[in-house]
């Protein structure tokens, strides 16, 4: 079996997706560390 690249593009995408979700707490973190374990609690479900 062959991983073709329509499914390295996938794996890219997920890995890319989750980096960018993690700059992002990552800028609300810095503020406290309330902000960092909470995230202020304002997270929506």
């Amino acid at each position: 079996m062959q991983i073709s690249i329509l499914d390295w593009v996938a794996v890219a995408a997920y890995f890319l997706l989750n980096i960018a979700i993690g700059f992002y707490y990552k800028k609300r973190a810095g503020k406290s560390v309330d902000e960092f374990f909470l995230s202020g609690r304002d997270v929506p479900w």
